[in-house]
């Protein structure tokens, strides 16, 4: 049996390949997968079925996708996707390593949860969603009733920061991601604060 990024020793597919097939249902563009894959999926069950649940855990998740780093490389050249299954193996295994998660943002996340629904931060935020995907920038924007400075940072596992005050008023930032070096491919945690709270 030969075994790929998709389909592993028992001819089923691999955690990896559920997990894209389930991320094209939700963002419609399953044609856009690799051949092996999408023809996989047609051919067994056992798989159609996996995906299926798996995209029942997703689908009314909201984290809008204006570029997926997989799905839409199709767009930035004049190979296929069916042409460069190397090429998008690498990429989906490198987003995935670069994806680091730091425990204590994380558990931080959930505290900064509860806070915000006591109403006590003063910042409403439409703008990013949780865990959006962002290729070539990021855009924020929210709106507070406190005439304050804000100040964005945002901050991976390597501790790429990036800082920045704004005049109170502003409701819309957007930070682009150049030079693409102080910005490489992987998880970022941000934090958009008043002047005077944490």
């Amino acid at each position: 049996m030969k075994t790929t990024n998709y389909i592993n020793e028992q001819g089923h597919l691999t955690e990896l390949g559920q997990m894209l097939y389930a991320d094209a249902m939700k963002i419609e563009k399953v044609g856009k997968l690799p051949e092996e894959l999408s023809e996989h999926v047609l051919d067994c069950d056992y798989c159609n079925g996996s995906v299926r649940s798996l995209y029942l855990l997703i689908a009314d998740l909201d984290y809008p996708i204006q570029q997926h780093p997989v799905l839409d490389i199709a767009e930035k050249s004049e190979l296929s996707l069916s042409d460069s299954s190397d090429n998008l193996d690498d990429l989906l295994q490198q987003l995935m390593a670069d994806a680091v998660v730091i425990p204590a943002y994380e558990k931080l996340m959930e505290t900064q949860a509860a806070y915000r629904n006591e109403d006590a931060i003063g910042i409403q935020l439409t703008q990013p969603t949780e865990n959006q995907l962002c290729k070539d920038g990021i855009d924020f924007h929210f709106t507070t009733s406190e005439n304050r400075l804000l100040t964005l940072t945002i901050e991976n596992h390597e501790k790429k920061v990036f800082r920045q005050k704004f005049e109170a008023g502003t409701t819309h930032i957007r930070v682009d991601f150049q030079p693409e070096a102080d910005f490489p491919a992987g998880l970022y945690y941000w934090k958009l604060v008043l002047k005077g709270k944490k």
